[in-house]
């Protein structure tokens, strides 16, 4: 029965065939009618195949798959994957900072307001047009200016205007960058360093005794600029000599330059010196004076001094205060100009008050200063007049002879020697050969 069983199964199971049900019972059957000692023998190996232990092992080898089972926990906590959302939830920060930056950006609002600064970088229009851009009819300067030819900033500059000046305004004009206005000497833009006020001055800034008063002599002359109407000639402001000594007497002896505080050891080594310098008068006034009144001008003790001929000659020549101040004695200086002007009735340009009001109220007296090296005068009556040959200033060698000629046509005459304060020119000097001594007494220009 065992033996037809088994041999039923085998062929079945030989064929790949599913075994029938009444095999599969008559099987049981036999099985259960072996004794113990033969069920717990351990089968051969047909058994494992009609059993079908791999369909069945499959399963639980699937089912308890300790591999697969892990990997679950694995997947699940994956913190890798659960770490990756918090840094793509971070993000946004860095996307939510992009659109402030973007919303901020201050070189895109800066960027008009450079490109509407760049015409005045760029190469000015070269003709400012013709359209008034400035009402009053004066202006203050409150810092240095620039004072150009024509009213473009490439135009050629003339000169400058100090802090405290003030101008008359004649005409303006709107330019590429600037308003420019026309003053006496040129074009000035109007910046804020130029007002239309008169800015208030100090209250420290206050002048004092004479120089007060000298103030209020300027603030009394008519401003107006400078005016030749007439042509300037040198031999039309004659003067002697022998003013040297009248200037020494009066300060006391002395043959001092109070624009350098230098004491001289002779007269020789000086030059007799206009304050107001006579080209200068002539183009504030004198002009239209007579032959008489510019005599009296040219010989007039309050109106002359002492001074190196390198100062007189070279440093201050026919310059007004608005051009030119000495080292030393400013105050005195500025007093003396005034006092001039008002016997006079010169005019003062604007430029020149303003540099004379601005000394002055740094003034507390008007006087003349001895410097500490000038030591005491050298005699309190006025020297006697030393011999002709010691008359003249300081010989220079014979081929300076140029320095005096003006025109530079050769000749010397008694204008151009008395413009360079050497007149009068005696036998010995180096321009003497340039000049003409018609009466032949070794003596021109006298």
């Amino acid at each position: 029965m065992l033996a037809l069983g088994l041999l039923v199964m085998g062929f079945a199971l030989g064929r790949g065939l599913e075994p029938a049900p009444a095999a599969r019972a008559l099987l049981s059957t036999v099985i259960a009618a072996l004794p113990d000692s033969f069920s717990s023998a351990p089968p051969f190996a047909i058994p494992t195949r009609w059993t079908e232990p791999t369909d069945t092992a499959i399963p639980p080898v699937a089912t308890s798959a300790p591999t697969d089972t892990a990997i679950p926990p694995t997947a699940t906590p994956e913190p890798t994957d659960t770490a990756i959302p918090p840094t793509a939830t971070d993000l946004p920060p860095t996307d939510t900072a992009i659109p402030p930056t973007a919303t901020d950006l201050p070189t895109d609002t800066a960027i008009p307001p450079t490109a509407t600064d760049l015409p005045p970088s760029a190469t000015p229009i070269p003709q400012a047009s013709g359209r008034a851009c400035y009402s009053e009819a004066r202006a203050w300067v409150t810092g240095e200016m620039n004072i150009r030819a024509h009213p473009t900033t490439n135009s050629s500059k003339v000169g400058t205007a100090q802090a405290g000046e003030s101008f008359d305004v004649l005409e303006s004009r709107l330019g590429d960058s600037f308003c420019w206005l026309r003053i006496s000497r040129g074009w000035m833009a109007k910046t804020y360093l130029v007002s239309e006020v008169q800015p208030r001055q100090p209250a420290a800034n206050v002048a004092r005794g004479g120089a007060a008063s000298a103030i209020s002599a300027l603030n009394a002359l008519v401003v107006a600029p400078e005016n030749r109407c007439s042509a300037y000639d040198r031999d039309d402001y004659p003067y002697p000599q022998s003013v040297e000594l009248e200037i020494i007497q009066r300060m006391g002896g002395r043959i001092y330059g109070p624009y350098s505080g230098a004491t001289f050891s002779d007269r020789g080594q000086t030059d007799i010196e206009h304050i107001v310098a006579t080209s200068e008068a002539h183009d504030s006034g004198l002009c239209a004076a007579g032959a008489q009144t510019r005599k009296t001008f040219a010989r007039d003790l309050l109106n002359l001094t002492l001074a190196s001929p390198n100062v007189n000659r070279r440093q201050k020549s026919g310059k007004d205060f608005g051009e030119w101040r000495p080292a030393l004695n400013q105050c005195w200086f500025a007093d003396t100009i005034i006092k001039v002007k008002t016997r006079y009735r010169l005019t003062v340009d604007s430029r020149e008050k303003a540099a004379l009001e601005a000394t002055l109220r740094n003034c507390g007296s008007v006087g003349m200063i001895f410097a500490s090296g000038a030591g005491p005068p050298a005699a309190s009556r006025p020297q006697p007049a030393q011999p002709a040959s010691n008359a003249q200033p300081a010989q220079p060698a014979s081929g300076d002879w140029q320095q005096w000629d003006t025109n530079r046509n050769g000749r010397i005459t008694c204008a151009e020697a008395r413009e360079h304060g050497i007149a009068p020119v005696r036998r010995g000097h180096p321009a003497y050969p340039r000049m003409d001594d018609r009466n032949n007494d070794g003596v021109v220009c006298e």
